[in-house]
C-alpha cells in the first residue's frame, strides 16, 4: 500500500475515534461487535443518502423555480389601483342612417342607392372575415374602386359605425352626471367599433381615472340605448342584439379576444338593468427578481417588454402580415409595418388562415405575463336583482364590491440564509452534522491527512 493510502486509512481511523459525531464514533468503539457495527454503518449510510437526496432536490427546485407567489395578508386599497378600461360594443356594427347616406354618395356613379345597400352588408367581412362569402366581398371591393380608401378603411368604418353619443344616453360617475363624449371615445377594436373609457393614450379625459370608494352608488353607471331603429341588417359577428361589455387593463391597448386578458359581459335583453361587481386581483413582484433571468422567474417587468395580451396580439399580427401581406382591421399603418391595410379583396386569404389565429393564438414562447399586473373579473348580479326599464334602454352599473382587494406577492423562494438553514436542518436531522462538524471534517482531510503522510514518508527514510 502506498504512503498516501496508509495515511488515508490512519486518518479515517483517527477521525472515527475522535469525531464529535457520536454515530460515526461508534464505528470505532464497538469494533468487536460486528453486527452492531454493520447496523450503524447501514444506518449512517442511509442517513447520508437521504440527506444528499433532500439537499440536491431542494437546490434543484430552487434553480428551476427560484420564485414563489403567496397571498399577502394586507391586500391592496382600490384607491391606488388603476381602474380598468371599459369597452362598450354594440352588436349592431354599422349605423343604418350612416350607411344610407353613404349609399347616396355612391349612387352618383351609376348604381342606385338601394343596390348599394344590398351589397354593404358585406362590410361585416372587415370585422369577421369568415362571416361573408369571399367572392362576394372581393366583388364589392372591385365595385368600390377608388371610392373606398385603401389605406383608410379604419377611418371609413369608424365614420359608418354608430356614434358613442347615440349608444350612450347617460353616464354617471359616483352619482354625478358626466358628458359621455368626454368619457368615451369611438375606437376600432377586435370586437368592432366600440366606445372605450379610461384607455390610456386616447385623450386627456380618459387617462388616469381611479376609483376612490366601493359600492353601487360610487360606481360607473351607463344608460345604453335599446332602440333598434338604427340597426342595419348584416351578418352579426357576436350576438344578435344588445351590447357586449369588455373590461381590460388600461395600458393603452385592448387585447384580442382569446388572449384571456379581457373579461366580457353580454347585455342582450332590451330594458335590462344590471349591476356588475368588479373584482380585482393584484400581483406585485420584488425588485430583487430583476437579478434573475427572465426564463427563470417566468414573468416580465415593465423594462423587459410588453404585456402578455399585447405580445400575443403582436405575434398574431406578425403571422397575418407574413401570410396575407396586409394589416387587418382595426390596425392602421405605422412605421413598423410597411404594408397596406387589408380590404375585402383579402378576405379569401384571411379566411384561409383564420383558424390559426382564433380562438387560440400562435405559438409565441417569448410572450410572458407581467410580474406586476392586475387581473379583473366580472360578476353579474342575480336575475332576481334585475329590473326592466319601461323605455327599453339598458342600465349598467360597474362598481367595486370592497375597498381592499387580494394581493399576491412574488418573491425569492429562498434567501441565502434560508438555503443554509434548510440544508443545515436536513443534515443535522439525518446525520447529526453541524457547522462545527464540517470544520472538523475539513481539519482531518487537510491537516491530519497531510501530517500522517509526512510522518509515514519520513519514517521510511
Amino acid at each position: 500500500m502506498t504512503h498516501l493510502g496508509k495515511a488515508a486509512r490512519r486518518t479515517l481511523v483517527e477521525y472515527f475515534k475522535k469525531t464529535s459525531l457520536n454515530g460515526f464514533g461508534l464505528l470505532y468503539h464497538i469494533r468487536r461487535r460486528r453486527f452492531q457495527r454493520l447496523f450503524w454503518f447501514m444506518f449512517i449510510a442511509l442517513g447520508i443518502l437521504f440527506a444528499s437526496y433532500v439537499v440536491l432536490h431542494t437546490l434543484f427546485e430552487f434553480l428551476v423555480h427560484p420564485t414563489v407567489t403567496v397571498l399577502s395578508a394586507q391586500g391592496l386599497d382600490i384607491a391606488v389601483t388603476p381602474f380598468p378600461a371599459l369597452a362598450v360594443c354594440s352588436a349592431n356594427k354599422l349605423s343604418k342612417q350612416a350607411l344610407h347616406q353613404y349609399a347616396q354618395q355612391l349612387a352618383k356613379n351609376g348604381m342606385s342607392a338601394q343596390d348599394w345597400l344590398r351589397q354593404l352588408h358585406l362590410l361585416g367581412g372587415y370585422f369577421q372575415p369568415g362571416s361573408v362569402p369571399a367572392e362576394n366581398a372581393s366583388a364589392l371591393q372591385a365595385l368600390f374602386g377608388d371610392r373606398w380608401p385603401k389605406d383608410g378603411a379604419r377611418g371609413q368604418l369608424l365614420s359608418l359605425a354608430p356614434s358613442c353619443r347615440t349608444q350612450l344616453l347617460r353616464c354617471e360617475v359616483a352619482g354625478v352626471a358626466h358628458s359621455c363624449d368626454d368619457l368615451f371615445q369611438l375606437v376600432g377594436t377586435g370586437n368592432g367599433c366600440c366606445c372605450v373609457f379610461n384607455q390610456d393614450g386616447l385623450s386627456d379625459g380618459n387617462d388616469s381615472y381611479r376609483h376612490v370608494a366601493s359600492g353601487q352608488e360610487m360606481g360607473l353607471t351607463l344608460l345604453l340605448n335599446g332602440s333598434r331603429a338604427d340597426d342595419f341588417p348584416m351578418v352579426r359577428t357576436q350576438r344578435s342584439d344588445g351590447y357586449s361589455i369588455h373590461v381590460f387593463a388600461s395600458d393603452g391597448f385592448m387585447p384580442e379576444a382569446g388572449t384571456g386578458a379581457q373579461r366580457t359581459l353580454h347585455i342582450a335583453r332590451a330594458g335590462e338593468t344590471v349591476a356588475v361587481e368588479l373584482h380585482v386581483v393584484a400581483q406585485q413582484a420584488e425588485s430583487r427578481l430583476l437579478d434573475y433571468d427572465v426564463s427563470r422567474r417566468g414573468c416580465l417587468f415593465a423594462s423587459d417588454g410588453v404585456s402578455l395580451s399585447k405580445c400575443l396580439s403582436q405575434c398574431r399580427l406578425h403571422s397575418i402580415v407574413s401570410k396575407c401581406s396586409c394589416l387587418p382591421f382595426p390596425h392602421s399603418q405605422s412605421r413598423e409595418w410597411n404594408v397596406s391595410q387589408c380590404t375585402l379583396s383579402d378576405t379569401a386569404c384571411l379566411q384561409t388562415h383564420e383558424s390559426i389565429w382564433s380562438p387560440a393564438m400562435p405559438e409565441c414562447s417569448r410572450c410572458l405575463p407581467l410580474c406586476n399586473d392586475y387581473r379583473y373579473e366580472l360578476h353579474k348580479g342575480n336575475p332576481t336583482n334585475m329590473r326592466r326599464n319601461p323605455d327599453g334602454h339598458s342600465r349598467l352599473t360597474l362598481y367595486y364590491r370592497a375597498m381592499r382587494m387580494p394581493l399576491y406577492s412574488q418573491s425569492e423562494l429562498y434567501n441565502w440564509y434560508q438555503i443554509l438553514s434548510n440544508i443545515g436542518g436536513v443534515i443535522g436531522i439525518c446525520i447529526g452534522c453541524s457547522l462545527i462538524s464540517g470544520v472538523e471534517i475539513i481539519y482531518f482531510i487537510i491537516f491530519r491527512l497531510f501530517e500522517n503522510f509526512l510522518h509515514l514518508r519520513n519514517g521510511d527514510m
